[in-house]
């Protein structure tokens, strides 16, 4: 298995701009280690081009101030399976998914896993 995910939405007092939403996640390998230096990218007809960046120390990603619509993120980092995960952003609210990269044995293998949403309100109150 390339990739496994859990994707989640919360409040859009996370979120860095109006009119927007935002992705945000963890990157770990199969035994639990946060990975940083992962290379994150985000794409979709929404942006003009795909906006890039790295997992952090703590395995931490984020892209902000993303339109509404529907995105591909894809995680690469060497000696790991490359894993991209379809998502939809919706206004007002920021996705997590977290990511857990496969071995090297699964590279180039690209796994699109179901994702599990929940939505709450502005006002971060559970809907």
């Amino acid at each position: 298995m390339a990739g496994a995910f859990h994707a989640s939405a919360a409040s859009a007092h996370q979120l860095a701009g109006a009119g927007t939403g935002s992705v945000v996640g963890v990157v770990r390998d199969a035994t639990g280690t946060l990975m940083p230096d992962v290379d994150v990218t985000v794409s979709g007809r929404t942006l003009i081009t795909p906006r890039k960046t790295i997992s952090r120390a703590d395995g931490e990603y984020h892209f902000a101030a993303l339109p509404p619509g529907d995105y591909v993120l894809a995680f690469v980092s060497p000696g790991f399976a490359t894993a991209g995960h379809e998502a939809h952003v919706g206004l007002g609210f920021t996705l997590t998914v977290n990511l857990t990269l496969g071995g090297a044995g699964q590279q180039g293998r690209r796994q699109r896993g179901a994702a599990r949403y929940q939505a709450w309100p502005a006002q971060g109150q559970r809907g």
